[in-house]
């Protein structure tokens, strides 16, 4: 797949937005409730598996410092833990809270509320992402820059794109050429490539015409660009495609787990989901098969537990296998 994200993370992408299904790693409030669904409507369950809010929500995503988003009359707004209301649902599109703020849409502009609910960033972008070290991208026509969270913008609107901060660095698009930024504004590493990626444990996915490598944070060339497709590094291996058939290599180049899946995703608590034929299931580092492929889809494990769809129920699993939440919809 000559693409600059491979196909299991654009799948994921869609799970998350559509279906709520991701758990997340965080210890803030709401970390042990997870989305479930039941009778077309959305509640939360405990990592235990029992019911904590019972489903009565169009579509919920997962809590982030205490909050989730809801859907009831086709708005969004937030729920806290007990499943009570903290903002009222008024909003076509928001996102989850991050460092105390979430992005919310009304009237295709965009702004910034608090956990109060309070807009404390007017609705006045034309798009804007999550906070990430203390700054937010937003778009002013069809320019990007970055504010601070007094909204106040600290790097300037002039860049064609610009994503959010990883690792003290945010990809920018500079002359229809990919680069990055520190904090201060300043373009660390120069727009030499055609697509750029997060960086994860030190390295990004970059894309030169229509292959896939890594850079460090210098800029320089650690994995010369040979992928037809790349995920990131997670627990020290990213997933890699030759051809049609995905493995995973290190950060040293080595193939630890030869090209023989036809999809893989991220490792996290030492498995990744991976796809043979038309089904997911888990391996572990060796690239052993510790779950068989029974999945139409499934996530990476967070906190023990990972989502996976039948058909077009959805539920969760252990690391045996063993379902905490049978599939729902």
């Amino acid at each position: 797949m000559a693409r600059p994200r491979y196909l299991w993370c654009v799948l994921t992408a869609l799970l998350l937005s559509a279906i709520s299904l991701l758990a997340q790693v965080t210890t803030s409030p709401g970390a042990e409730l997870l989305p479930v669904q039941r009778d077309g409507l959305y509640g939360f369950m405990r990592r235990d598996g029992s019911l904590a809010i019972p489903p009565k929500f169009e579509m919920a995503r997962n809590f982030s410092e205490g909050r989730a988003p809801v859907r009831i009359n086709h708005l969004w707004g937030f729920a806290d833990t007990t499943g009570a209301i903290t903002v009222p649902p008024q909003y076509d599109y928001v996102t989850n809270y991050s460092e105390g703020f979430a992005v919310v849409m009304k009237e295709n502009k965009f702004g910034f509320i608090n956990l109060q609910g309070h807009v404390v960033i007017p609705l006045q972008f034309d798009h804007a992402r999550e906070f990430s070290d203390g700054l937010a991208s937003v778009k002013v026509q069809n320019s990007w820059g970055f504010v601070d969270q007094s909204g106040k913008i600290v790097i300037p609107i002039h860049f064609e794109y610009a994503t959010h901060f990883s690792e003290g660095l945010s990809s920018v698009i500079v002359k229809r050429k990919s680069a990055y930024v520190d904090k201060s504004g300043k373009l660390v590493i120069k727009p030499n490539f055609d697509w750029t990626g997060d960086f994860y444990e030190g390295l990004a996915t970059v894309r030169i015409r229509s292959q896939l490598g890594f850079i460090d944070k210098t800029g320089r060339v650690v994995i010369q660009p040979k992928y037809d497709g790349l995920g990131s590094f997670h627990q020290g291996l990213a997933a890699f495609k030759i051809g049609e058939k995905w493995g995973y290599v290190d950060r040293n180049d080595n193939v630890n787990i030869p090209a023989e899946f036809d999809d893989a995703g991220d490792f996290d608590e030492n498995v990744a989901p991976v796809r043979v034929g038309l089904l997911w299931g888990y391996i572990d580092r060796s690239g052993k098969i510790t779950i068989p492929p029974m999945y139409d889809f499934a996530t990476t494990f967070k906190s023990g537990l990972a989502g996976v769809k039948v058909g077009d129920k959805r539920g969760y699993i252990d690391h045996d296998g063993v379902y905490v939440w049978a599939p729902s919809r």
